[in-house]
């Protein structure tokens, strides 16, 4: 089942290309001829509902009545989807702090992974009790409350 993720995974490190190539093109929308950090994050941004899709795939298809190869396919979106978002997040980072990259990658690494940690032990119980599908379905609406908030956010920020 995990196999498939990791094809996903290795699917984004093929599709790496396109996004190197809209960071250089990104070069001639700035009055200096360098790239863009943000550039770097196109394809996380696609990703991030890659995601979520593949979150909702899962949920909704994993059940005993149904194959197991349905809900199979959707780690690889999943799998795409991290390595991407992942990859967009170092890399920005690493080109928007330069010699204070090591910081910057720290202050992505660091959340990421002590949110897993806790939601490690956390989601035992959830999934014991609630079960497959409105785990990940909780986590899914949960996902898109937040999408949603980030934008009202952005947009009040930003006029």
């Amino acid at each position: 089942m995990f196999l498939v993720s990791i094809l996903g995974g290795f699917v984004t490190f093929a599709t790496q290309p396109v996004q190197n190539y809209l960071y250089r093109r990104s070069a001639a929308s700035t009055s200096t001829g360098k790239p863009r950090p943000e550039a770097r994050l196109y394809t996380a941004c696609f990703a991030v509902w890659v995601m979520l899709i593949s979150i909702f795939w899962f949920a909704f298809t994993a059940s005993n009545n149904k194959s197991y190869q349905i809900p199979m396919w959707s780690g690889f979106l999943f799998g795409y989807a991290e390595v991407a978002i992942y990859t967009g997040l170092w890399q920005y980072g690493t080109d928007a702090y330069g010699e204070n990259a090591g910081s910057a990658l720290a202050a992505i690494n660091l959340p990421a992974n002590t949110a897993a940690c806790g939601l490690a032990h956390a989601a035992l119980p959830f999934f014991n009790n609630v079960g497959n599908r409105w785990t990940l379905g909780i986590l899914g609406f949960t996902c898109v409350l937040y999408l949603r908030y980030r934008r009202c956010w952005y947009t009040s920020v930003n006029g």
